[in-house]
């Protein structure tokens, strides 16, 4: 509800006007369905009103430079970043020193673990439980995920701004709603 009342604050904090935004970061995902969905629904509202450009930043490139900021001390060496996690999953993407993913980002379980070259493994409180167990098996440090507003802007330097309709969440599985969608309303008796 404070969402857009927040940014208002901030564009009059600064003496800005909307009309004088350039471009909006936006952290695209993996993340919560319904965030994902507001924060995508809000970026994409004040670039059409604005004509600001949009540029989509993945939320784990978000999170390796907010880890590596100086403020959380950071990694290291190569950073894993579990986001997204549900059930016995959760999308991990594996970053350099220098914020390069190793490989792309997937859903990955418990057993993925063991053979995970990283120094660190970034997750929330939502890990599954038997990941993190296979993270301490293995030494493998876990942090708390960080998520900021200034990492987003960060990492956003360098990508490729779109448009506000090409803008579009990144989901590792489908939605759960979607899901169930499906279920309901699958063909009975063929067809």
């Amino acid at each position: 509800d404070d969402l857009l009342p927040a940014i208002a604050r901030l564009f009059a904090r600064h003496g800005l006007s909307a009309r004088e935004l350039d471009s909006i970061a936006i952290s695209a995902g993996p993340g919560g369905y319904t965030a994902l969905r507001i924060a995508m629904a809000t970026a994409k509202m004040l670039s059409l009103a604005t004509g600001a450009k949009c540029i989509p930043v993945p939320s784990a490139r978000v999170a390796w430079f907010a880890m590596n900021s100086g403020t959380d001390g950071g990694t290291g060496g190569r950073l894993a970043v579990a986001l997204s996690s549900k059930d016995a999953t959760a999308f991990v993407t594996v970053f350099d020193g220098a914020a390069t993913p190793v490989e792309a980002g997937r859903l990955m379980d418990a057993g993925d673990l063991a053979g995970l070259e990283a120094a660190a493994l970034a997750a929330d409180r939502f890990l599954p439980e038997a990941m993190r167990a296979a993270a301490a098996a293995r030494g493998l440090e876990v942090r708390p995920l960080v998520l900021e507003a200034g990492a987003c802007l960060a990492a956003s330097v360098g990508l490729v701004a779109v448009a506000a309709d090409e803008l579009l969440p990144m989901y590792p599985r489908e939605p759960e709603a979607v899901t169930k969608w499906r279920r309901l309303h699958s063909p009975r008796g063929g067809g």
